[in-house]
């Protein structure tokens, strides 16, 4: 529409204005398109700079555990591929994923774990060290441990087959469970 009134205009200077305005809205047009841009790729390079110190992350804690990591930086100043205080890559910050691996092992120590449920566990202990604390799949681990690690492991409780006393607790029942009752006791 712009563009219209410039060709309408029948005086020069007239049309010499409308021109004048009509690209400085555009420039102005052009300057925001940069500079959303702009912000999109400064963005999308952090996104990616993260995800790569991630994957460097996972990497490094695959080939030796967190702890030799942490010695072998502090002893001779090496792998500089993290900030100096060490926190770029997160090595330093304590999320508390050491204090759950600790209450894990522990509940463990005090059950009697079948031999195959204790590998299961080592497994997803091991898998969970490894986990980055903002993943699902952290917190579904997690919750799969804790589920694990109350399981009354060893704790049995003494099975009476009286067949006398169930009839007595089933009769005390309501009448509606009747054909549950004879079900049971067939």
């Amino acid at each position: 529409m712009d563009l219209q009134k410039v060709l309408e205009a029948t005086n020069a200077q007239d049309k010499s204005r409308l021109a004048l305005e009509l690209v400085k809205k555009e420039l102005e047009l052009s300057k925001l398109q940069q500079k959303i841009a702009s912000q999109i790729e400064d963005k999308m390079n952090k996104h990616q700079r993260e995800f790569m110190l991630r994957e460097q992350l996972k990497s490094i804690k695959k080939l030796c555990s967190i702890q030799q990591l942490r010695s072998y930086h502090a002893a001779n100043g090496a792998l500089r591929m993290v900030a100096e205080d060490g926190k770029e890559l997160g090595i330093d910050k304590d999320d508390g994923s050491d204090a759950l691996l600790q209450k894990f092992k522990q509940r463990l120590e005090e059950k009697t774990v079948p031999k195959e449920v204790k590998e299961a566990i080592d497994q997803e202990l091991e898998k969970f060290a490894n986990l980055a604390k903002e993943s699902q799949e952290y917190q579904m681990t997690r919750n799969y441990l804790e589920w694990l690690t109350n399981v009354p492991w060893g704790v049995y409780s003494k099975d009476t087959f009286d067949l006398k006393k169930a009839r007595e607790i089933l009769d005390f029942r309501p009448r509606k469970w009747d054909g549950l009752l004879s079900c049971l006791l067939r």
